[in-house]
């Protein structure tokens, strides 16, 4: 799912409400407020092309093959690959199947910081390139 840059949602908020507003209210000054919402939605389509780029670098597998049984606890092993030279920050969130519980993780999540992993502000992590 691609989501809008957290810088996005604030000049949305700062500029382009605004500028809807200030065009509803004085007539004469629809011009200027279309262009500057224009110039908002060119920019809002570039972000999401951006976004485009970022998710069709990131590569996410999991084992062909595996075996559970109904009662016991497993793990199921995720491999993120980061297919570009630069860090790029990742949020995941996993929908399992109906019938399927997930119990809380017994190791430490997010990952301990290392090679693959490095924390960042608000509770971000960023993937390096894969380990080896």
């Amino acid at each position: 799912m691609i989501v809008p840059s957290h810088r996005l949602l604030l000049y949305a908020a700062a500029i382009a409400v605004p500028a809807a507003t200030v065009a509803g209210l004085y007539p004469s000054l629809l011009a200027p407020c279309a262009a500057v919402l224009g110039v908002f939605a060119i920019t809002a389509i570039a972000d999401a092309i951006a976004a485009s780029n970022r998710i069709a670098a990131i590569g996410i597998s999991t084992p062909p093959s595996l075996r559970f049984t109904k009662d016991v606890p497993a793990a199921l092993p995720v491999t993120i690959e980061n297919r570009t030279a630069k860090p790029l920050p990742v949020r995941l969130a996993a929908t399992l199947p109906e019938g399927a519980d997930a119990a809380p993780s017994p190791g430490p999540w997010p990952p301990a910081p290392g090679p693959c992993f490095s924390p960042r502000h608000s509770g971000h992590w960023q993937i390096c390139r894969k380990c080896s």
